[in-house]
């Protein structure tokens, strides 16, 4: 993590999240659902948030670019 924080730093690229450990994952695998169909999980609500950033840097690409 630290590794990927050190470079995303000197390359000036954003980081939009931190996806934590989370047990639910392996449900999710084993049920063939996405893990943000899990209401529970910290993983889905997080990939969920970064999704939400995503977006809003691609709408404001002009202002931000990428």
């Amino acid at each position: 993590t630290r590794r990927i924080e050190k470079f995303c730093s000197k390359n000036e690229i954003p980081i939009l999240g931190r996806i934590p450990y989370d047990e639910n994952v392996v449900r999710a695998m084993i049920k063939l659902k996405s893990i943000v169909e899990f209401p529970s999980s910290k993983v889905g609500e997080e990939i969920k948030r970064i999704w939400m950033k995503l977006k809003l840097l691609a709408q404001n690409e002009d202002l931000h670019p990428i």
